[in-house]
């Protein structure tokens, strides 16, 4: 059997190239998009845990209800622990991390920045844990820096020269004395090490950090030495294994771009669908195109069963073949954008890793697996053939009633609506694998019925266009309207991979359009000022900068009235009743009690205060970012979109929430929230549910209330909202020069304000629309598949039309035509399909940061557009070799 089986593929290669072609393109989608989905979260892993290099960290102690790994949900952690640490046998080193933020300056005295993001600046030990020295010394005293290798390279800097860093408001010009590195690039973020004294008084001048970095002996047991150091620092400590820090921040990093990722996954299962209809198509071509030989082997003694292992075993070896060649295709194009982003240093250039390897497997056996599967049903075709078909001059081209397939894809669409209706209202509640499940479950549903139900709106739409057409004096026209009416399955099976193409590119199109415009859209309707001055490092002291702005000639206002903290946020109320002796403050609204002092005058400080909140129950605690801003300055300077609630609650002394952070801990209007910081508790209700595109925090307060629970120290702000009265560019230049001296601030109007703030969104929308294109390459290769199939089973009709009397152009003319209509109603009834996964996953993740719809109009036709064209060019090859042979070959 495997003899024959290779003998046919042998003497047919033509014809079963083209079917390893069809599965290798299917195999390298795949492979693509799960390359890229894998380079982009380790490219996010890297960049995340590179500066996480120790064998163990010494963090505060987890807060009650809170995940143990998450540095968010812990309290500082006094640097005098370092020396409890490095006593305990099997501890080689340690090094407390003074960490925070600066602004670079590069080479020519620009700040290096991508969007807002600031320079990481730390203290530098002469051991490890930390950064390896690759060249140079390391940095002494208050002049000097030391900066990492791919920051050095971006900002046009090296040993020698002379670096800028602003911090504080101040200006610092540094000797740079060394460059170092990480086993992993940072990414797009950069970093500079100063003396890890001036690093302890810049950041923490009250001797606490979030960390500290151990590194054991190297003959120590890790596990030992960690028992041994926890018995030491008691309960004012926990240690995590490095390890294990290092992947809950991976994973975290995952977990920030879960939308991309639930459309990769998303792209990869309407890929193997629309794979299967390719390969099962082409199968069919080759069933088709072989029905005399095989009636001949049935005449010959073999048996159906024999004749469907022959075709499943073809299958298997195009299926090998092109899965091999589809995962070097997609591998070597992953390759090229890997090594692309280890040229820019965002990527560790490794040709393995553990993902790598898997995605590899996933989409060989996918590729073999969905190969066999669509082969059965040729394959079971094929053992139907009678013996006396060897004396046929072709397949039999009858088609049964497609009535029967079409009420089963209605059933179909109705349970996909049903599904996709109870996806929506799930998502509207939470946002887990509960909801992408039924979500994903019920789209793929959907399409399988859309697909059972093509071949009838197939013929449905062929016939009103052949009425439209039946005035033109065109026979190619009406002969290629009325093969796609009379023959509606076949139709069908080049079809379906144009219309599942179309529906992802057209899906992926509105999700990630949406993604950009919700994002800029959203940043312009919040600004309610003519200008914004931003900050690249949120300032304790803006007042000097603001008198500077009001008095440029054309400025009626400038305000930085908005203000930020990191404040530990605690569903449920009753925060200060474990705290006996805390005197209430009124805050002037009903309802509303404000506990100052708490820090200063319980055990602990902050830490107490936050064991207290802790301890009287609620759904877990963590450290967030909060605004602060007054109730006036929602109207006039930036208004915030309420999902529920109000806004305006704000007046009576709630809260407003982050839409997400609510859904994620399932909170509702009302709830009563604690609030801790530094100087005391604030305990209130949720009074709505916010979305801001600007302002990356998770609760909104008064100002006044933010002011009284936070050490003023950390009380910053970034943005200043300016309003003028005359031309409005004039006056921004005129604001730009005079903060140019201070090099941190940039003057933008809300549209350039939103551009800035989406660019990361548009770099990952470019991705997706390569990806998308790619995948429409592939679908047109089915309709080429069908032409081919039509030119074969209607050979005789071909000759025969030219023996009455038609020309060979006009019957090459008939086979465009037929390719023009299949690829136009094809096109057209996946976009329709598209539009509506498109719309329906926007609707789910509106909470997700898609607020606003977005249809890329332009780009969705000239999609279309080009989808027909390239349909049209590819059926000059089968018009041609409908018209190859005499008319009086048989």
């Amino acid at each position: 059997m495997w003899k024959l089986i290779i003998r046919e593929i042998a003497t047919r290669k033509t014809r079963f190239a083209a079917a390893v072609v069809a599965v290798m393109l299917g195999v390298a989608f795949l492979s693509l998009t799960l390359g890229v989905k894998n380079l982009a979260m380790n490219s996010l892993a890297q960049a995340e845990t590179a500066t996480l290099n120790a064998d163990l960290y010494a963090a505060g102690p987890p807060v009650k209800h809170a995940n143990p790994l998450d540095l968010a949900a812990r309290g500082p952690i006094n640097v005098s622990q370092a020396e409890v640490i490095e006593a305990v046998e099997g501890t080689a080193h340690v090094a407390p991390i003074f960490e925070g933020e600066a602004v670079l300056l590069d080479a020519h005295k620009r700040p290096l920045t991508w969007g807002f993001s600031a320079t990481r600046v730390r203290g530098a030990y002469a051991f490890p844990p930390g950064p390896t020295l690759k060249e140079g010394r390391l940095p002494s005293g208050k002049t000097e820096v030391m900066l990492e290798e791919s920051t050095a390279q971006r900002a046009g800097l090296k040993v020698g020269s002379q670096a800028t860093l602003i911090w504080g408001g101040t200006v610092h010009r540094m000797q740079i004395v060394g460059i170092a590195s990480f086993d992993a690039p940072l990414g797009i973020a950069t970093m500079a090490f100063v003396d890890a004294k001036l690093a302890k008084t810049w950041f923490s001048p009250e001797s606490r950090v979030k960390l500290i970095g151990i590194k054991a002996s190297a003959s120590a047991n890790l596990q030992a030495v960690k028992e041994r150091i926890q018995e030491a620092v008691g309960p004012d400590a926990t240690i995590v294994e490095g390890a294990k820090l290092r992947a809950e921040h991976a994973a975290a990093a995952e977990r920030a771009v879960g939308f991309v990722n639930t459309l990769v996954l998303w792209f990869v299962a309407l890929a193997l669908l629309a794979g299967g209809f390719l390969i099962a198509n082409t199968f069919g071509i080759m069933v088709t195109s072989r029905y005399r030989a095989l009636g001949l082997l049935r005449a010959v003694g073999y048996g159906a069963p024999a004749l469907r292992r022959l075709v499943l075993g073809q299958a298997l070896i195009v299926g090998v073949l092109g899965s091999v060649l589809g995962v070097a295709l997609g591998g070597g194009l992953t390759a090229g954008l890997r090594a692309v982003l280890a040229g820019r240093g965002w990527l560790v250039d490794s040709w393995f890793s553990v993902s790598s390897l898997v995605a590899v497997i996933f989409a060989f056996l996918a590729g073999v697996v969905t190969t066999v599967l669509a082969g059965v049903a040729p394959a079971w075709r094929a053992g139907r053939i009678p013996p006396l078909s060897a004396l046929e001059l072709g397949a039999p081209t009858g088609e049964k009633p497609v009535r029967i397939r079409a009420l089963v894809g209605a059933g179909l669409l109705a349970v996909a609506a049903g599904g996709t209706g109870l996806g929506l209202w799930l998502s509207g509640q939470t946002w887990d694998w509960t909801v992408l499940l039924v979500l994903a479950v019920s789209g793929i549903v959907g399409l399988v019925g859309l697909l059972a139900i093509l071949a009838w709106l197939l013929g449905r739409m062929a016939a009103i266009l052949a009425l439209m057409a039946r005035g033109l004096n065109l026979l190619p026209v009406r002969l290629a309207l009325q093969n796609l009416g009379r023959y509606p399955r076949r139709a069908t099976l080049g079809c379906a991979a144009l219309v599942i193409g179309v529906a992802i590119a057209t899906a992926g199109g509105v999700l990630a359009d949406s993604a950009r415009v919700s994002l800029r859209v959203g940043t312009v309707h919040e600004v309610q000022t003519d200008l914004v001055v931003a900050s690249l490092q949120p300032s304790t002291s803006l007042e000097k900068v603001v008198r500077l702005v009001q008095d440029v000639p054309g400025v009626s206002e400038a305000k930085a009235g908005v203000i930020g903290a990191p404040v530990w946020l605690r569903l449920g109320g009753g925060a200060t009743d474990d705290t006996s002796g805390s005197g209430d403050m009124a805050a002037g609204v009903s309802g509303v009690g404000v506990s100052v002092g708490l820090a200063a005058t319980g055990s602990g400080g902050v830490a107490g205060a936050v064991a207290a909140a802790g301890d009287s129950g609620g759904l877990g605690i963590h450290e967030v970012p909060a605004l602060g801003i007054s109730p006036a300055d929602l109207h006039t300077t930036l208004r915030l979109h309420a999902d529920a609630g109000s806004v305006a609650s704000l007046e009576q002394g709630d809260a407003l929430v982050n839409t997400r952070t609510a859904r994620i801990g399932g909170w509702k209007l009302g709830d009563s929230i604690t609030i801790t910081g530094p100087l005391g508790i604030y305990s209130t209700k949720i009074g709505g549910f916010v979305t801001s595109s600007l302002i990356r925090a998770d609760v909104f307060l008064d100002a006044q209330y933010l002011r009284q629970i936070s050490a003023p120290e950390q009380v910053t702000r970034q943005f200043i909202f300016v309003n003028v009265v005359g031309d409005v560019t004039g006056v921004k230049q005129r604001i730009q020069k005079v903060l140019d001296p201070y090099y941190v601030f940039t003057v933008m109007a809300p549209r350039e304000l939103a551009a800035v703030t989406a660019a990361p969104t548009a770099n990952i929308v470019l991705v997706m629309h390569a990806l998308l294109g790619f995948s429409v390459v592939i679908a047109l290769l089915g309709v080429v598949n069908t032409l081919i199939l039509a030119g074969l089973e209607r050979r005789v009709t071909y000759r025969l039309l030219r023996v009455i009397g038609m020309k060979p152009r006009e019957v090459g003319a008939m086979v465009r035509w037929e390719a023009f209509f299949l690829a136009l109603l094809g096109a057209l009834i996946g976009w329709g399909a598209g539009m509506v996964l498109g719309l329906t996953w926007r609707f789910a993740l509106r909470h997700e940061g898609l607020a606003l719809v977005s249809v890329p109009w332009l780009a969705q036709g000239g999609l279309i557009v080009v989808a027909v064209i390239l349909a049209v060019v590819a059926a000059i090859l089968p018009a041609r070799q409908s018209v190859r042979r005499s008319v009086m070959d048989t």
